[in-house]
């Protein structure tokens, strides 16, 4: 039997076997050894350091005298919570806590020699300083101002370590802000204090030195009163609501000089309310006074009118007035063929025009820039024509027509009125020979009460994007002209009654989207004109109980397609 005997001096690290073989008396054997390693050392980089809390964190730890690939693995003692070490040998992660750390880390090559070192990190909080945006402030005047710091994890929370802060003044959470230094100083001074501050990792800082607020002495803010009054009719309803805004509320208001006018009151809200009951121009001082004693003042003028009414007048040969007075300030224009009459609003911006007979021409005069609404009562008892001109009047907005039964208005004249929105007719039984709109861009609706004849409405090259007509009897138009505009999206006839109509013309109305005939009666269209109407999309024939003829040239195939669906002939 042969005994094979490993030398006491042989490692533990790898080796490899040479045997010879030689027999002796006693039967041993001896071996040669040879360690893989060849006497080499590994060694590895030193990493001790010194780094912040919760800042992320990556090192690379480097080995040398081995051969190959290396493996590193931690074989005593612990890392920083929240760090970890790779078998490539990288450190890595992001320390949550503070402390100071030893380790050792083994190393092993290709060959499975081995080298370790020993290594300690300490994991410190970092520098956190805060600052406040502001530290001046006015005495009496609230503020908010957010509390900043920097350098830590955030999440930070906040105490007074030191000092006060001024009376009236608070450290807390406020939404959207979050911690901030807010409230009303209540005198004036300086106040110095320090902040201490708490972040998320529960590090600890302060602000770099003591801050100070210094409350400066209060100045009163600039209060503005809002709105401006507007003028009003005598005997109707008056509410002004002025707002005083930039103090500090509540406000106490005040007529210090000059009166209102009589019949209107003031009110402790600082709104001016009541029933004028005297015409006349009423100047007077408002003014109001603020929580802190700051003051405003405004002169005010407020005018109260009489409504023009304009009476009875009869048309004449030679031009004299046969009868009738004109009050309220109206200006009568004979004519031999026509009595025209002007009604002059000056400044005003409502103008009734009452029970008025006879033929010629009632003229709106468009120098009369802030006629707002105008109201207009023919009461004529059958056909004396009379013409209604309010064309050019760039402020008015609705114009309201009342005739009498079976009367007959030769035209209402509303062209070039860019503020129009609205024309409103009742009566009963009465024929109206032209309805001219035209050039009003911003007209939305015609509103007809009562059976009626119209011969035309012309509304072209208006710039509405949707136009109604709105009746409430039977009606009777033969023209309505649409064509030319542009920017028209949607027209919409509809009413209770009856409604035929002998020409729509919609032509060259390239925005054109939609049109929805709707009524509770009979509709019916003789001829549509959707000439080059490239963009029309919806065409609601449903509620038309005749068929007509459509000129489509230029329009969509689907405008043809609906037109010939539902039974029309249609032409180019």
């Amino acid at each position: 039997m042969i005994k094979l005997i490993k030398p006491d001096d042989i490692t533990s690290n790898p080796f490899i076997v040479s045997m010879t073989f030689k027999s002796t008396d006693n039967g041993t054997a001896f071996m040669l050894y040879e360690s893989l390693c060849n006497g080499n050392i590994i060694t590895m980089s030193g990493i001790n350091q010194i780094i912040n809390v919760s800042v992320p964190y990556f090192s690379q730890i480097a080995a040398t005298g081995g051969n190959g690939a290396y493996s590193f693995t931690l074989t005593s003692g612990e890392l920083p919570v929240g760090l970890t070490l790779s078998s490539t040998g990288i450190i890595s992660g992001t320390p949550i806590s503070t402390g100071d750390y030893s380790f050792t880390i083994e190393v092993s090559d290709s060959n499975s020699c081995l080298g370790e070192e020993s290594y300690s990190l300490s994991i410190e909080c970092p520098v956190i300083t805060t600052h406040l945006g502001q530290t001046s402030y006015s005495a009496y005047n609230n503020f908010i101002d957010p509390i900043v710091s920097s350098g830590g994890s955030g999440g930070y929370s906040y105490s007074i370590s030191n000092g006060v802060l001024p009376v009236g003044v608070i450290m807390e959470i406020v939404e959207p802000y979050g911690w901030v230094i807010h409230g009303t100083p209540m005198s004036t001074g300086s106040y110095p204090f320090t902040i201490s501050s708490i972040d998320s990792s529960g590090c600890v800082g302060s602000s770099e030195e003591n801050l100070s607020i210094f409350v400066n002495q209060y100045t009163c803010p600039i209060i503005t009163l809002n709105p401006t009054i507007i003028d009003s009719p005598i005997g109707t309803l008056y509410n002004a609501q002025i707002t005083a805004s930039g103090g500090t509320a509540p406000y106490i208001y005040s007529i210090t000089s000059g009166s209102l006018p009589i019949g209107l009151v003031l009110n402790p809200d600082g709104s001016i309310t009541g029933t004028p009951t005297v015409s006349g121009t009423y100047t007077f001082t408002y003014q109001a006074v603020d929580f802190m004693g700051c003051i405003v003042n405004k002169n005010y003028s407020i005018k109260i009118y009489t409504l023009y009414t304009l009476w009875q007048g009869v048309r004449s040969n030679d031009g004299t007035i046969l009868s009738g007075p004109v009050s309220g300030g109206a200006t009568v224009y004979p004519d031999p063929m026509y009595r025209v009459y002007t009604i002059n609003p000056e400044i005003y911006t409502n103008v009734t025009i009452g029970e008025y007979f006879g033929e010629g021409t009632l003229y709106l005069s468009p120098g009369f820039s802030n006629i707002t609404n105008a109201s207009i009562v023919y009461s004529v008892v059958g056909e004396y024509p009379i013409t209604i001109n309010s064309n050019n009047l760039p402020s008015i907005k609705t114009l309201n027509i009342t005739t009498g039964t079976t009367s007959s208005i030769s035209t209402i004249q509303s062209s070039y009125c860019p503020a129009l929105l609205e024309i409103s007719i009742v009566g009963l039984d009465y024929k109206i020979s032209t309805i001219d709109v035209s050039h009003s861009t911003v007209l939305k609706e015609i509103s007809i009460v009562s059976d009626c004849i119209i011969t035309t409405i012309n509304a072209s090259d208006s710039l509405s994007t949707n136009f109604d007509i709105e009746y409430n009897g039977n009606v009777a138009i033969s023209t309505i002209d649409m064509s030319n505009c542009g920017q028209l999206g949607s027209l919409k006839i509809g009413g209770a009654g009856d409604i035929s109509i002998t020409t729509l013309d919609m032509s060259n109305c390239n925005n054109l989207l939609s049109l929805q005939p709707a009524g509770s009666g009979n509709f019916s269209i003789t001829n549509i004109n959707v000439r080059n109407c490239s963009s029309i999309t919806s065409i609601d024939l449903a509620y038309l109980s005749d068929v007509g003829t459509a000129y489509v040239g230029g329009a969509s195939t689907y405008v043809s397609a609906s037109f010939v669906s539902a039974g029309w002939t249609v032409l180019p």
